[in-house]
């Protein structure tokens, strides 16, 4: 294993050496520690949360109870935004269990009327954050949200996500975590970048998705009509705070572990074909921050659903961070994964 990043710094101020940056195997580690172990944490303990919220308004209804398993909701679909980054290995065939926008919920709604219907419920597309978004806002009050077979389903699916984001946990803090950190002592990753060039590949994926499914298909980008009921979570109104929550978590993905994180090594690595490019790690920066502001900049989740076309504006901003991070890939010397981007809207 090569040195740890404070190690390294040691050593460099003994020999009274400038120190150029964080080794790949100290910004591999950094990935583990600063993002995703906190990251795939506060997932697990807001999803914990969230189904103790659902079978306490299920135990106990009320308007209050109602209310604290909304605030649930929103917490836990922002934490499993934030943690999308770090989604990968064990997480990669958990992942589609969390569910996708629009939930059906012509078929979710006969599904909680009868217990007939109960096959149904094990139907992916009336599970996950989706679904519990459905049971939890759709309705007017707690004895609506509480009526028929609605609680049955709404405390098997918070449970269900709850299992899930403590198996990603798990993982990251177990076998597969230790390993990634570890990258470049044998199996699973023979060397440091292998682990880099996963994550790289993750980070490009989110933008990915947000450009295609949370923000073109519902707007109409890909010579289609909009479709404001495909905008993720605007039933609670979390539209704009999903999108920040993306961006949080590629923050922490890229930045996690100060200086030793994955753009401090762009900033600093000399490699054998590119070099080193701290003008393009500060892009990066700054190209989060103004994804942010234009998040910001469209004003409120029902603004974007009357008018999903307002979302341009933001899809340019991802789309230039994706094309950031496909360069710094390139700068470090990574294999990044990336299958197919698709065909780029023009403007």
């Amino acid at each position: 294993m090569g040195f740890s990043w404070t190690t390294t710094l040691l050593l460099a101020a003994a020999c009274g050496t400038a120190f150029a940056g964080p080794t790949e195997s100290d910004a591999v580690a950094a990935f583990v520690s600063g993002g995703a172990r906190p990251g795939v944490s506060q997932a697990a303990a807001t999803a914990d949360r969230l189904a103790a919220a659902s079978r306490k308004l299920c135990l106990q209804p009320g308007e209050g109870a109602l209310r604290q398993a909304r605030e649930a909701w929103r917490d836990a679909y922002r934490a499993w935004r934030r943690a999308e980054p770090f989604l990968f290995g064990p997480a990669d065939k958990l992942e589609q269990r969390f569910g996708s926008w629009p939930t059906n919920a012509v078929v979710l709604d006969a599904a909680v009327s009868s217990p007939e219907y109960r096959d149904v419920r094990g139907n992916a597309d009336v599970r996950g954050f989706p679904a519990l978004e459905h049971l939890l806002f759709a309705p007017r009050s707690a004895k609506e949200a509480t009526a028929g077979e609605r609680c049955a389903h709404l405390a098997d699916v918070s449970g269900e996500v709850a299992e899930l984001t403590r198996a990603i946990d798990r993982a990251w803090r177990q076998d597969f975590g230790k390993g990634f950190a570890s990258a470049g002592d044998g199996k699973p990753f023979l060397v440091p970048g292998d682990a880099l060039g996963m994550a790289m590949t993750k980070a490009v994926g989110v933008t990915e998705h947000l450009l295609r499914e949370r923000i073109g298909l519902p707007a109409g980008f890909f010579k289609a009509p909009p479709k404001a009921d495909y905008l993720e979570a605007w039933l609670s109104r979390d539209t704009l705070d999903g999108f920040k929550a993306a961006v949080e978590g590629l923050r922490m993905s890229l930045s996690g572990g100060g200086e030793a994180a994955i753009l401090e090594l762009l900033a600093t690595k000399d490699g054998l074909v590119e070099k080193k490019d701290p003008a393009l790690a500060s892009d990066i920066r700054k190209q989060l921050a103004k994804i942010e502001r234009a998040v910001d900049g469209l004003g409120d989740g029902d603004r974007i659903r009357r008018d999903p076309a307002k979302l341009k504006g933001l899809y340019k901003q991802v789309q230039t961070l994706q094309d950031q991070l496909i360069e710094a890939s390139l700068v470090l010397e990574l294999d990044v994964n990336v299958i197919e981007l698709g065909a780029r809207t023009q403007w």
